[in-house]
């Protein structure tokens, strides 16, 4: 019963919002013609007419707290949100390195990155899988906090990634 009332409801606004269209919609009663014309040279106003709905289309009159409760009941319940809990990592073995996979290639002297792992500084610079590493100022497992620079070849463009290692937790890289 809720539904198709509802239904009425929203049929009968498309109903009345294409009266409006085609009546002009524009308030100034001269069929949407903001120069004081109607369009048709002559300078007058065209008669407003009434276009009655369809048979098929019931217009029902609805009390305006029983549409809120309507209009209520057909949204879907927000659920409460929870606060969010800042969960600390624990992280028993960890390395110095940028958060990517890499294997070395047998016919070229580059390493292809196998996996950019997120929330880690290679993933924050936008190093993608797939890229090849042709160079690098140091290696990439070091010190924690020691900046470290990686060429890589992306498609025919080599770019330049200066990178700070960062606390690798071994269980995310999953080695």
């Amino acid at each position: 019963m809720k539904k198709s009332l509802l239904a009425s409801l929203i049929l009968h606004i498309l109903v009345l919002m294409l009266l409006a269209l085609t009546s002009g919609g524009s308030g100034n009663g001269n069929g949407g013609q903001s120069d004081g014309s109607n369009g048709t040279g002559t300078g007058s106003t065209p008669p407003v007419q009434n276009i009655a709905p369809p048979p098929s289309i019931e217009v029902v009159e609805i009390e305006p707290d029983v549409l809120d409760k309507l209009l209520d009941e057909s949204r879907p319940a927000e659920k409460p949100k929870k606060p969010t809990k800042v969960v600390k990592q624990k992280c028993p073995d960890y390395f110095g390195g940028i958060g990517i996979t890499y294997e070395q290639l047998i016919s070229d002297p580059g390493k292809i990155i196998k996996e950019v792992h997120s929330g880690y500084p290679a993933a924050k610079a936008g190093v993608l899988v797939g890229d090849i590493i042709i160079g690098q100022s140091e290696e990439v497992r070091g010190p924690i906090g020691k900046p470290v620079t990686v060429y890589i070849l992306r498609g025919s463009e080599t770019w330049r990634f200066n990178l700070v290692r960062a606390k690798v937790c071994i269980e995310d890289i999953g080695k």
